[in-house]
């Protein structure tokens, strides 16, 4: 059972689940003290601890990838790669062979959440003070908590259940008012995207500037109500018009933020 429940949100670091304007607009998420936890430098201190022991875990049992092409599958009991053979395999890389990509990427994955995975499946160890341990850890950690905790088998106490998914929107909210921040400074970004031809056949895509690429990845971002299949020709709706128009599209989105409808529904 985690050291603090849902109920217990006084203890803890914890997120308004509201999806305020101004908040994913980039001003910020505001948390809650947490006077239950360890101070911040304790945490640091045991998060270094812990993390350090972690890697000498993770050396053991992940897969690795051979960038010539010729990847396979770790045994259990090999030496998973080092950041440093990594990075050498990829220099090696070879973008056209997909199996080498796939076994590549994995390798980089294993990697980056092995001591995150490890930190959640202590969360029911039979000694409490290793469960308070990883859950203080899991709470800041960030994102990298987020598909360990999602991957994981459902807790069989309903307080845990609702403790990890709470951890898992806490931080995609965070993540999610930093990109739309990105996504704020980069609306006054007028310079225009030098595209290439996408593909034998398929032409050249249509003009568009940095500012006008954000306003679209700032709509997929916020606007829940919108299906991919809409969205594409919004997209290309958005597109065809002119410089000033886009513009005056931007600075409506930013001052209400409020999309228009450019195409109408098929309903």
């Amino acid at each position: 059972m985690r050291p603090w429940s849902s109920q217990d949100r006084g203890n803890r670091s914890s997120v308004e689940v509201q999806a305020a304007p101004d908040e994913v607009w980039g001003q910020g998420i505001a948390c809650s003290s947490r006077p239950g936890l360890p101070s911040r430098r304790q945490v640091r201190l045991l998060l270094a601890i812990f993390l350090g022991a972690l890697f000498g875990l993770t050396l053991i049992g992940y897969e690795s990838a051979a960038a010539n092409g010729n990847s396979r599958q770790t045994q259990k009991g090999d030496k998973a790669m080092s950041n440093n053979e990594l990075v050498e395999a990829l220099r090696r890389l070879d973008v056209n062979q997909e199996s080498a990509v796939d076994a590549l990427s994995r390798s980089f994955e294993e990697e980056a959440r092995a001591p995150a995975r490890a930190a959640v499946s202590m969360l029911n160890d039979r000694d409490p003070k290793m469960s308070e341990r990883a859950a203080a850890i899991i709470t800041n950690i960030g994102d990298l908590s987020i598909v360990p905790l999602l991957e994981s088998p459902q807790p069989g106490q309903a307080t845990d259940r609702v403790w990890n998914m709470d951890v898992v929107i806490t931080a995609h909210l965070a993540v999610r008012g930093k990109i739309a921040a990105r996504l704020k400074t980069m609306l006054s970004d007028k310079m225009k995207i030098p595209w290439g031809k996408v593909g034998p056949g398929e032409g050249t895509p249509a003009p568009s500037r940095v500012c006008d690429e954000a306003y679209l990845m700032m709509r997929r971002l916020l606007n829940a109500s919108e299906d991919k299949a809409h969205f594409i020709h919004e997209r290309e709706a958005f597109l065809a018009l002119s410089d000033v128009e886009k513009d005056n599209e931007i600075l409506t989105a930013k001052k209400s933020h409020t999309w228009t409808n450019l195409v109408e529904s098929e309903e």
